[in-house]
């Protein structure tokens, strides 16, 4: 094929493949969205439903730990009893929290938050007379304590006195006379103190109040300290000085 006709096959070729060529169409497509959605009665249903299952879940918490509030106060006050609080329970209180330990495990007896709370506080009203009685018996016992250190002291000083210590040889006998009238006294007074005082472990209702008694313990300090320290005479006072001076 000479050249010439080898240029027109091809433009014959090219001119023929353009004419078949397909112009691309555009076409529009409608979409239609839809999304599943929940009726406002079925959101309001879910909703109910859902603060229902909240509320139970609180209640059922609070219940609990209720329980678990009775459970460890038996626990813990059964051991105080048969230790510190000993001597001082007296009305079978042991044998409630027994009994209670029992109610606690019965097989489907799980009760609601208020009942035991109810148990918890009738524990406690049984409970808390013995530690009243326990913490007015301890403080009683230290001040009538204290009491009966300073009538030892006034004893020892009176001792001395009678003994000749010249300490207090100054002191007339008629005073020292009323001193030991003042233990007799306050010694015989601190002895039903005592014997009341044992009372106290098994009777709340029974004792003096504790100011009464620290005002006897003052009382008697006023009494016995002016006549114990009187000062010595000044003439007195001088020759024992000028006694001093010389050794």
């Amino acid at each position: 094929m000479s050249p010439e006709s080898a240029v027109n096959e091809e433009k014959k070729n090219f001119f023929s493949l353009k004419k078949h060529k397909k112009t691309p169409q555009e076409i529009e497509l409608q979409i239609d969205s839809k999304v599943p959605q929940l009726s406002e009665t079925e959101i309001k249903t879910f909703m109910e439903t859902e603060m229902k299952m909240i509320h139970h879940d609180i209640s059922e918490e609070k219940r609990i730990n209720a329980k678990n509030s009775v459970e460890e106060y038996v626990y813990d006050m059964r051991s105080r009893l048969l230790d510190e609080l000993n001597q001082y329970e007296q009305d079978n209180i042991l044998n409630k929290l027994n009994q209670t330990e029992e109610w606690i495990y019965e097989d489907g007896q799980d009760q609601n938050e208020d009942i035991y709370k109810g148990k918890l506080s009738e524990l406690m009203s049984l409970i808390n007379p013995v530690f009243n009685r326990k913490q007015g018996y301890e403080q009683r016992w230290s001040v009538l304590m204290d009491f009966q250190n300073a009538l030892a002291e006034a004893k020892n000083i009176l001792k001395a006195y009678f003994s000749g210590d010249e300490h207090y040889s100054h002191v007339e006998v008629k005073d020292m006379e009323q001193v030991q009238r003042i233990i007799d006294e306050n010694e015989n007074w601190l002895k039903l103190q005592f014997k009341s005082l044992e009372e106290l472990k098994t009777n709340s209702n029974q004792t003096i109040p504790i100011e009464v008694l620290m005002a006897q313990k003052e009382k008697l300090k006023e009494e016995i300290i002016p006549l114990i320290n009187k000062p010595k005479p000044e003439g007195e006072a001088c020759n024992t000085t000028e006694g001093q001076a010389t050794q």
